[in-house]
């Protein structure tokens, strides 16, 4: 009698076909040429990970974890990753400019820290290994008879499986609860229907959010109610379902993978539009002489409605001033009145003290990529070598 079975399907099939898609959209997404490489780079890191769990997952499974026993418990530590590249995922769409900093590795401290945990385990027999499997999966992998540890296991320090699950049920939602709620500010700052058709990469971002928040309610659901692991293939069947529908929305709209450096506001359309020409010209004057006098491009969170409601107009119109009278987009024309004022301060003398940086976010800017973009788009030269040039002059 073998001392293993292999178990199929119709939800080993669908998962395999998972670990497939899932890998495939990784490659896609990292290897795009066009768009936001930084978000396409986290999504595809997501994706890679979320793809080696289905396959740990599968092999258990199916029982083909016997040929490979290596591998069991290996993308563990993943599971506290999802929240926080979820975070920056949705930081790298929303936020013009954003870079990843070191500051953001501390967000996956606790993978590390529970990956070091498991280190005793990964060193353990692979009869010891499997045993594990063979109960969790309640297969056949080996006869039922528990291998005694070869390495020192540190059975008092081990984290039970329910305690992992609340760990990382509670760490992952924190970070899906911040992002849910960058997007939903987001489309308020816009004016811009959650659900919006029009707006391609805002669509993409918000059918992301909630396809990821699908996984952690379907990983509550059988985590909390399940006691063996056989659950997780569940969880897996989920992602996979997930994978496909990521795929077809890839295939119906290939602007996602041309996103640009952010999610771009819908486009407008002014055929319809009431501004009358003596209006536009007279709200015009009164936007210029606003910036010019008040200067509300300090504020690093000025939004569009925000400003139009200042002016007492509505965001479309103040949208078609800007994009008509003076053939910018929102955020060009806020940006230009703040290189100005960066430009003047960099000549001040008295300023010569400060780093550009700390000017920069003074003056409106929330991250240095951002500033230097900016900077270079309007002078077609770098902050650092405008002040030497500045300093020379004087």
């Amino acid at each position: 009698m073998p001392t293993h079975q292999i178990f199929l399907d119709f939800l080993s099939v669908i998962n395999f076909l998972g670990v497939v898609q899932g890998l495939f959209l990784a490659v896609i997404f990292l290897f795009a040429k066009q768009s936001n490489k930084l978000a396409n780079r986290i999504l595809a890191l997501m994706l890679f990970c979320f793809s080696a769990d289905i396959l740990e997952i599968w092999l258990c499974y199916t029982g083909y974890i016997y040929y490979v026993p290596w591998l069991i418990n290996t993308t563990e530590s993943f599971a506290f990753m999802y929240g926080p590249l979820i975070l920056l995922y949705t930081l790298a769409l929303t936020k013009p400019g954003f870079a990843f900093q070191k500051k953001h590795l501390l967000y996956f401290i606790p993978a590390v820290a529970y990956l070091i945990h498991r280190i005793p385990f990964y060193l353990q027999s692979n009869a010891f290994k499997l045993y594990d499997v063979s109960v969790a999966y309640q297969r056949n992998l080996v006869p039922r008879v528990k291998a005694a540890p070869i390495w020192w296991f540190p059975h008092v320090l081990s984290i039970s499986g329910e305690l992992l699950d609340i760990l990382v049920f509670i760490w992952s939602v924190i970070f899906n609860l911040i992002s849910l709620r960058m997007v939903y500010l987001y489309t308020r700052k816009h004016h811009t229907n959650l659900f919006a058709t029009d707006n391609i990469q805002l669509n993409w971002l918000v059918r992301t959010s909630i396809y990821l928040t699908s996984i952690f309610v379907v990983f509550a659901a059988f985590s909390f109610t399940d006691t063996h692991d056989l659950g997780d293939i569940y969880i897996a069947t989920a992602i996979s379902v997930i994978f496909y529908a990521i795929t077809f929305q890839v295939v119906i709209h290939s602007q996602v993978l041309s996103a640009g450096h952010q999610v771009q506001e819908p486009k407008k359309k002014y055929e319809k539009s009431t501004l009358q020409a003596e209006q536009a010209e007279k709200s015009l004057k009164k936007l210029l002489a606003y910036m010019e006098t008040e200067k509300p491009y300090l504020n690093s969170e000025l939004g569009q409605g925000e400003l139009a409601e200042a002016l007492s107009l509505s965001t479309h119109h103040l949208s078609q001033l800007i994009n008509e009278q003076l053939k910018l987009n929102f955020f060009d024309f806020i940006n230009r009145y703040r290189v100005e004022e960066i430009k003047r301060k960099l000549h001040d003398p008295k300023l010569a003290h400060l780093k550009i940086e700390e000017i920069a976010f003074e003056t409106g800017f929330n991250s240095k990529s951002a500033f230097n973009t900016a900077f270079k788009k309007f002078t077609q030269t770098t902050p650092s070598q405008f002040r030497k040039e500045a300093n020379i002059s004087q």
